[in-house]
C-alpha cells in the first residue's frame, strides 16, 4: 500500500510489522514543532501508532494538513489495516496544478468539481480557470457573467478552498483591450469585482495568443510601435490591476501573468518592455523552449528567467491535445529536469486534454514530479497513477494507456512495437510472437467482464471511442501477424486469411481516434504486399513546404501541427536554396515573413502554391496589403471548391484581425472579398493561367487572406479553418479541379 502512494512520499519509516484499523486521527497545525523543523509550506508528518490505535498528523499549514489527510485517506478504508508508519513529507515546488487553457470544448462544471477532489488527492494545490472557448474569459472579458454561470464559478472557488486547492481565475483581455484608455482598466477591475464578490480570491492576467503589435492607434501613440511597446503596455495593465484592484483588497500573493512572448529562452524586445513595467513579484507563465516540448532543461529555465527578469511558472502544454483531437496522451511526464534547486522556477501548471477524465492518467504523474522532482521516475509514476484513476480496472485500460503514452506528439507512437514490427518483417520469429501478444492485448481494451466493481462511467464514456479504435487496430494487427507467420506454411489458406485482414484494416482505419495509426497499418500493408496482394502499399506521405521566417511564430506552429495531423510532412525553409526535390512536394505555403528572394525563386517552380505573403513577388497580385480590424469575408463564388460549401458573409476571425489581400490578374477566380472595401481575399489561378505579373502559372496558385498569425487558434474561427483546408485539399489534388 505504501508503494502505491502518489505522489511518492519523501521520507517513510515503517515501525515494525504491526497493523491497525485506524479509529482516530489527531491532527494539528504546528509550524514550530521540532518534527517539522525546516519544512516548507505544505509540509507535514503523519505517524500511525498501533499501540495507541490512532494516527497523529501535524502540519506546517492548512495545505500540509490537507496533504496529510489525503495520505490517511489512501492508507485507510473499510476493513483495511494500516501499517505502523511515519511519513515526513513536503513539496519541492510551491505551485503545482493545472491550467485549463486549451482550445475546444471546455470542461463541464461537474468535470471541474470532480477534478478538484482528484487534484487534492494527488498533491496539486492550484487550478487556473482559463478555457479559451469561455467567451466571458476572453472575447467578452468586459461583460459580467450571467447569474447561472457566476454561480458555478462561486461553487468552484468554494470547493477548491475546501480541498486546499487555490482557484485562480485568469482574465484574458488583450484581444481587444485599449491599454491607453482608463475606462478599459476600470472595465477589467469591474469584471474582477464580480468574481471577487462570488468568492474568487486569486487572479491571473493572460496576454497569450494575441498579435505581437498593438492594434489601436491610441495605444501606439502612448506606448510606441514595436514589440517592446506591446510588452510595456501589458506590464502596465498588470501593475494597474495589482495596485488599483488587488492591493486595496489586501491581496498579498504574486500575480500570475502569461505574456504574448511565452515560448523560447532568448531575450526579446517584448520581454524587455514587459520587464520594465511588470510588478517585480509577478510570476511569468512560460511554456519552455517551444510551445509544446519534449524536454525542459535547467539551462532553459535559467535562460528564460534571465530574459524575463522574473520568477517562472512552467505552463506545460502536456498532455494537451487541442491541436490533434484524434489522439490521447495518457503516458507519464517525461523530459523535465530534476535539477531545480536554486532555480527561478517556482511551479508548474499543466495544460490538460479536452477529455477531462483521461487527462488524469498523465496529470497524476505531473503531480508526482512537482512534489519531488529529484526522485521522479516516469514508469513508476505511471504505474502508481493507473489505480489512482482507473481504480480496480487497471487491466482494462492498461493496453490503451501503453499505446497512447508517447510524448512529445512528434515521437513514434510506440517505439517498442515499431521495433518489434521491423524485426518481425526481417524474419525474427520471437519478435513476431512478442508483437502479436502486445497487439492481442488491444483486442480486449475496455473489457471489464468478470469484475464485480463498476467501471467509472465518466471515464468509460470518455475512453470508449479510443477503446473501440484500439480493439479494431489490435484485431487487424493480430491478423497480420498470423498471416505473416503462415506465408510459408499454409499457402492454401492465404486468400481467405488475406481477405479477412483487408476487411479488418478497413474497419481499423475508419476510426477517428488515433491508436497506433502510424505504426500498425504500415505493418499490415507490408504483410499484405508480401502475401501477393497488389495496391495496398503504404500511401506516400504528402509533403508540404512552408516558406517563412527563420523562427516560426506560434500561429505558424499551429499550422504545421494541423497539417501534420492531416498526414502531411511539413518542411520549413527560411532561405535559399529551395529543396532540390521540390517537384515532389504536394504544395508550398508562403507566409508574410517569407524571404523575398526565396519567394521569387519559388514563383517559377511547378509546385502548387498557397500564399498570404509575398503576393506581388509571386506574381499573384499587382498590388497587395493588409487590412486591419477585420472579422468577416464575403463569399462571392459559393460553388467554387475554395468556398468550402460556404456562402454569403462568413466569420473568419474570433476578433478583429489583419486580412491579407491582393489585386489578382484577369485569369484569376476571386472567391471571397473583404466585407469592407470589397478587397480580393481568396483568389485561384489554375495551372496555365496568366498571373497578375504576366507570367504563366506553372502550377495552381491560391492567394489567401491569412496574416502573420497563420492558423493561430486564438484568432481563427472554424469557418476560416474550413476555407484554409479547402485550399490545401484543392492544391494537393484531394478534390477535382473545378469545371
Amino acid at each position: 500500500m505504501i508503494d502505491e502512494l502518489l505522489p511518492r512520499p519523501r521520507e517513510v519509516r515503517v515501525d515494525g510489522d504491526a497493523t491497525i484499523e485506524l479509529s482516530e486521527l489527531i491532527e494539528s497545525i504546528d509550524p514550530e514543532s521540532p518534527d517539522l523543523l525546516g519544512l516548507p509550506p505544505g509540509g507535514y508528518q503523519l505517524s500511525v501508532r498501533p499501540s495507541e490505535g490512532r494516527a497523529v498528523l501535524i502540519a506546517v499549514d492548512h495545505e500540509g494538513l490537507a496533504r496529510g489527510r489525503a495520505r490517511v485517506a489512501r492508507l485507510t478504508g473499510a476493513g483495511v489495516r494500516t501499517p505502523a508508519v511515519t511519513i515526513r513529507d513536503w513539496p519541492e515546488l510551491a505551485v503545482r496544478g493545472v491550467v485549463e487553457g486549451f482550445y475546444g470544448p471546455p470542461w463541464t462544471h461537474p468535470e471541474r468539481t470532480s477534478f478538484l477532489r482528484f487534484a487534492a488527492g494527488v498533491g496539486f494545490n492550484h487550478y487556473v480557470y482559463a478555457p479559451k472557448d469561455d467567451p466571458y474569459h476572453r472575447e467578452r472579458w468586459r461583460d459580467p457573467y450571467p447569474p447561472e454561470l457566476i454561480a458555478e464559478i462561486a461553487e468552484l472557488a468554494h470547493d477548491a478552498a475546501e480541498h486546499s486547492v487555490r482557484f485562480v481565475y485568469a482574465i484574458a483581455p488583450a484581444l481587444s483591450m485599449r491599454f491607453s484608455d482608463d475606462d478599459e482598466h476600470h472595465a477589467l477591475h469591474r469584471k474582477a469585482e464580480q468574481l471577487w464578490d462570488a468568492g474568487v480570491r486569486h487572479f491571473a492576467l493572460l496576454f497569450d495568443d494575441v498579435p505581437m503589435t498593438l492594434q489601436h492607434a491610441e495605444d501606439v501613440a502612448l506606448f510606441g510601435t514595436d514589440d517592446r511597446a506591446t510588452g510595456a503596455a501589458h506590464g502596465v495593465a498588470c501593475r494597474r490591476f495589482e495596485e488599483e484592484f488587488l492591493a486595496p483588497r489586501g491581496y498579498a500573493h504574486p500575480l500570475g501573468v502569461c505574456p504574448t512572448d511565452y515560448a523560447g529562452t532568448a531575450r526579446s524586445a517584448y520581454r524587455d518592455g514587459l520587464a520594465e513595467t511588470l510588478p517585480h513579484d509577478a510570476l511569468v507563465m512560460w511554456t519552455g523552449a517551444d510551445i509544446v516540448v519534449g524536454e525542459v532543461t535547467r539551462a532553459d529555465i535559467d535562460a528564460a528567467a534571465e530574459s524575463y527578469r522574473r520568477r517562472l511558472l512552467l505552463w506545460d502544454n502536456f498532455p494537451v491535445n487541442d491541436f490533434d483531437r484524434s489522439r490521447l496522451f495518457l503516458g507519464p511526464l517525461v523530459g523535465r529536469t530534476t535539477d531545480l534547486e536554486g532555480s527561478a522556477l517556482v511551479g508548474i501548471l499543466s495544460n490538460p486534454m479536452v477529455e477531462a477524465m483521461p487527462s488524469r492518467f498523465s496529470l497524476a504523474t505531473v503531480a508526482d514530479w512537482a512534489w519531488n522532482p529529484g526522485d521522479y521516475d516516469p514508469p513508476d509514476a505511471a504505474r502508481r497513477a493507473a489505480p489512482a484513476v482507473a481504480g480496480r480496472h487497471v487491466r482494462a485500460v492498461a493496453a490503451l494507456v501503453k499505446a497512447c503514452s508517447a510524448w512529445p506528439p512528434s515521437a513514434p507512437q510506440s517505439e517498442e512495437l515499431q521495433n518489434l514490427a521491423d524485426d518481425a518483417l526481417s524474419g525474427d520469429r520471437q519478435a513476431l510472437d512478442g508483437l502479436e501478444v502486445a497487439l492481442d492485448a488491444l483486442r480486449t481494451a475496455g473489457d471489464t467482464s468478470g469484475s464485480t466493481t463498476p467501471f467509472d462511467p465518466s471515464l468509460a464514456q470518455a475512453l470508449e471511442p479510443w477503446f473501440a479504435a484500439a480493439r479494431d487496430m489490435g484485431d487487424v494487427g493480430v491478423g497480420a501477424c498470423r498471416l505473416l507467420r503462415d506465408l510459408n506454411t499454409r499457402t492454401e489458406a492465404l486468400p481467405a486469411e488475406r481477405d479477412a485482414v483487408v476487411a479488418a484494416l478497413t474497419r481499423a482505419e475508419a476510426h477517428f481516434p488515433n491508436v497506433l495509426r502510424g505504426m500498425v497499418p504500415p505493418f499490415v500493408r507490408e504483410v499484405l504486399t508480401r502475401s501477393g496482394l497488389e495496391g495496398v502499399a503504404t500511401p506516400a506521405k504528402s509533403r508540404a513546404l512552408l516558406l517563412t521566417g527563420a523562427t516560426p511564430v506560434p500561429g505558424e506552429r499551429d499550422l504545421i501541427e494541423r497539417l501534420t495531423a492531416r498526414g502531411m510532412d511539413v518542411r520549413t525553409v527560411s532561405a535559399l536554396p529551395l529543396p532540390s526535390d521540390l517537384a515532389e512536394f504536394a504544395l508550398a505555403l508562403v507566409t508574410r515573413r517569407a524571404p523575398a528572394d526565396a519567394a521569387a525563386a519559388l514563383a517559377a517552380e511547378a509546385v502548387p502554391v498557397l500564399a498570404w505573403g509575398r503576393l506581388d513577388t509571386l506574381g499573384l497580385s499587382s498590388r497587395s496589403g493588409g487590412f486591419l480590424a477585420q472579422e468577416e469575408l464575403v463569399i462571392i463564388e459559393p460553388s467554387h471548391p475554395l468556398a468550402a460549401g460556404q456562402r454569403g458573409t462568413v466569420r473568419i476571425y474570433r476578433g478583429p484581425g489583419n486580412v491579407s489581400w491582393g489585386e489578382p490578374g484577369a485569369d484569376a477566380v476571386v472567391v471571397a472579398r473583404t466585407k469592407e472595401q470589397s478587397l480580393p481575399a481568396i483568389a485561384f489561378y489554375p495551372a496555365g493561367a496568366r498571373l497578375a505579373s504576366g507570367a504563366i502559372a506553372p502550377a495552381d496558385r491560391v492567394l489567401f487572406f491569412l496574416a502573420e498569425e497563420g492558423l493561430a487558434p486564438w484568432l481563427i474561427a472554424p469557418e476560416s479553418a474550413e476555407l484554409f483546408f479547402a485550399a490545401v485539399d484543392r492544391l494537393s489534388d484531394r478534390v477535382p479541379s473545378p469545371a
